[in-house]
């Protein structure tokens, strides 16, 4: 083959997810200049249709940390925390996030517009499980002096306990509301807020519908990297008409080539499952290695349980409870649980393996990848592998070690099968 010929298929309809992202990020350094309310938010991104009806622009936290290790620009803000005591060892969403809160004024005027994020007036967190987000938003707090709300999800330790949970959301959802009314002296616009959840339905329905039928396909028409970046939509789109167009030309896109069996690799040869976040500084080399070698990862716990999954329990007439429905996410449930859903999927989609990436500086994830692994190998028999890494911080990454882990799995894998060792 040529090199040419060997090149991953990426989807055409991902293409303009880059210029969404370029146009959310100016609109937000322009919003205190029209007049609007800025909140910088930590954690899952299940308040922004309330913030898109309430007219408040907003920074996700988490995902500019994210966007910015994709675009190789976290060093300088890491670097910033650093000087003012934050170890290494800390989240490095949040170090990259603080780095932003204490960027110098002096050094603003020659800076990338990309370090140029407006102040917040108040600061939001939901919190899923993570031990971290409430003290980094409160850190954020006492950069700034703004008020701070955080929404707190119960775990979910058996499935008969996710109507109480969705119940407890629903009303921190409703003091959310109020606490929002306060700080921009508005009251929320119900019409326009159930109009802006039924976009919000129709776009992740079409997002749900495109991970199933490429998902199940044989060979897999989309790559774990495509999915990744689509998310881009779910956290800057979201809740809009181009939300909803963007997300209906990838399943439109995903059934063309599923119909004419159009893989994104030129030769699919190991399903697999990824377990925990993307490796933000690397996904370059990643996607480079996993093409070498045939390895598709065809699901994974951020694209395929959470960020707006559940577009079955999204009413828009109840807004406030399809929020707290989707906010009971892939963090908030016990081990066993998390582990069934990641059976079903390798099932569903005829998976080969579990790849974990251990995440140096999260302080939940990681915790659970063994256990999990453990029991999906045990139930399915089928052979998982970690490395190591870190979501924005590149000095945790070992390229070599990585490669001979992913290497053994796929040998291991195809032993199975019965083809042979990896050419």
């Amino acid at each position: 083959m040529t090199k040419e010929a060997k090149k991953i298929k990426r989807l055409a309809s991902i293409a303009r997810v880059g210029s969404v992202v370029d146009n959310f990020y100016e609109e937000l350094r322009q919003a205190p200049k029209k007049g609007k309310k800025v909140a910088w938010c930590g954690g899952w991104p299940t308040p922004f249709p309330l913030l898109r009806a309430m007219d408040v622009a907003y920074l996700f936290e988490d995902v500019y940390a994210a966007t910015a290790a994709a675009r190789h620009m976290e060093k300088k803000l890491q670097g910033i925390s650093a000087d003012k005591g934050y170890m290494a060892e800390v989240c490095s969403y949040a170090r990259t996030t603080l780095g932003e809160a204490f960027f110098p004024e002096e050094e603003k005027p020659m800076a990338d517009p990309y370090y140029l994020m407006p102040n917040p007036d108040f600061l939001l967190c939901v919190d899923i499980g993570c031990s971290m987000l409430p003290w980094w938003t409160d850190a954020e707090r006492r950069v700034f002096n703004k008020p701070i709300f955080v929404i707190q999800c119960p775990l979910v330790w058996k499935r008969e306990d996710e109507e109480e949970v969705v119940n407890e959301l629903t009303q921190q959802y409703r003091q959310m509301v109020t606490f929002l009314e306060d700080m921009t002296h508005t009251r929320v616009n119900w019409d326009r807020f159930q109009q802006i959840m039924a976009d919000v339905r129709e776009a992740v329905a079409y997002r749900m519908e495109a991970l199933d039928i490429a998902s199940k396909a044989i060979p897999s028409p989309v790559t774990f990297f495509d999915w990744a970046a689509s998310l881009g939509i779910t956290n800057y789109a979201l809740g809009t008409p181009l939300g909803v167009e963007l997300y209906r030309g990838i399943r439109d896109e995903v059934r063309e080539r599923v119909a004419r069996k159009e893989g994104a690799l030129p030769e699919e040869k190991v399903r697999v499952y990824w377990e925990g976040h993307m490796c933000w500084p690397h996904m370059r080399w990643w996607g480079e290695l996993l093409n070498e070698l045939g390895v598709n990862v065809v699901a994974a716990k951020y694209t395929h349980l959470g960020f707006w999954h559940r577009p079955d329990k999204i009413d828009p007439a109840k807004p406030l409870e399809s929020m707290a429905w989707n906010t009971v996410g892939c963090l908030g449930y016990s081990a066993p649980l998390l582990a069934e859903d990641i059976v079903r999927l390798c099932r569903d989609y005829s998976l080969d393996a579990v790849v974990c990436h251990f995440t140096y500086t999260c302080r939940i994830m990681p915790g659970l990848f063994f256990e999990i692994m453990n029991i999906v190998s045990r139930k399915l028999g089928i052979p998982g592998v970690s490395f190591d890494g870190d979501v924005a911080d590149s000095s945790f990454f070992g390229s070599a070690q990585a490669r001979e882990r992913i290497e053994n799995l796929v040998e291991a894998v195809l032993a199975k099968k019965g083809v042979g060792k990896v050419s």
